[in-house]
């Protein structure tokens, strides 16, 4: 909502200066608001005393998409040459 993504302090230190590219910060968006939907579904189980595995799947696979998806889209974006590698830097 304030346009500065959650995540995006998390993961701007592997970057580097890549972390103003608006792609990086689209991106972190996305990822902000996968987080704030999956906190308000977990809320929402809790409520309503659902089953553990509905609780806990959903961080579960928040969390894997979190850590592999960035690598997945920088190596696209880099590949698309829509940006340098900031390693190679």
């Amino acid at each position: 909502a304030m346009r500065k993504p959650w995540t995006a302090e998390l993961s701007a230190a592997e970057v580097g200066e890549f972390a103003s590219n608006s792609a990086f910060i689209r991106a972190n968006q996305l990822f902000s608001g996968m987080w704030a939907v999956i906190f308000a579904w977990f809320a929402f189980a809790n409520w309503q005393e659902l089953a553990p595995i509905s609780r806990w799947v959903p961080i579960i696979l928040g969390g894997l998409v979190t850590i592999f998806a960035p690598k997945i889209l920088v190596r696209m974006g880099i590949r698309r040459g829509l940006y340098e590698d900031p390693r190679a830097k």
